[in-house]
């Protein structure tokens, strides 16, 4: 099957008889894990196909500080918790402020990745679904950004729960329910369980994905 797509997409782009066979040579002889990075990766202009790799360990950091931060919150008194964890916990200044500026850094590098990615031709076949997964991670990304952005209890995060509770009360008949299943039953305290009940769940699911998206460029193999 992917010697037939690879034929199919060098037939189009018209690649000499020996580069079809080189790269069907890689798919079906691939080195061993952990593969070596290739040489064009590390010359001049390579820092383009590290982008997957830098936004990675974004998101890394941000479980690591997330996890710090977790010991501390407490969602029935979450400005308080936040204020402590700011001026009581040592070093707690620079591991919040890095988790907040750390998640800009991820977002962007994200869509530098995706833009990259679409404006050279990587999400056509053979790896579609590899491009795909990664339009779910930027959803996701956005979405645990969004939640972990409104757990802080400050004015910021009172104004983006109330354009969340906007946005869930516009779909008609059952746009109450989704309200409720997202920002809890009207009260702070249910409020910010559900913020960090759905920030925790959608950094889970970034790293399912990521773990399958890794698989599937392994699959498909490293090419330029």
């Amino acid at each position: 099957m992917k010697e037939y797509l690879l034929h199919e997409v060098f037939q189009l782009q018209e690649k000499k008889p020996e580069d079809y066979e080189k790269i069907v040579n890689i798919i079906n002889n691939p080195e061993p894990l952990p593969r070596r990075v290739p040489d064009y990766m590390r010359k001049k202009g390579g820092v383009w196909f590290w982008t997957g790799a830098l936004t990675m360990f974004a998101f890394i950091y941000e479980v690591i500080t997330g996890l710090i931060m977790l010991f501390y919150y407490e969602p029935s008194n979450a400005y308080t918790s936040t204020e402590n964890f700011l001026h009581t916990v040592p070093y707690g200044e620079i591991i919040l402020t890095t988790h907040l500026y750390g998640a800009y850094i991820m977002i962007a590098l994200l869509y530098v990745h995706l833009l990259r990615n679409l404006f050279v031709g990587a999400y056509k076949r053979p790896r579609r679904d590899q491009f795909l997964s990664g339009i779910l991670l930027l959803l996701l990304t956005l979405g645990v950004g969004y939640f972990g952005y409104s757990l802080s209890g400050d004015v910021l995060s009172a104004d983006a729960t109330d354009v969340g509770r906007g946005i869930a009360q516009g779909f008609p008949v059952i746009g109450n329910y989704i309200m409720e299943i997202i920002f809890g039953n009207g009260t702070q305290v249910s409020l910010f369980h559900r913020l960090l009940a759905w920030h925790i769940l959608f950094a889970g699911l970034i790293a399912v994905v990521v773990a399958a998206h890794f698989f599937l460029a392994e699959a498909m193999t490293i090419m330029p």
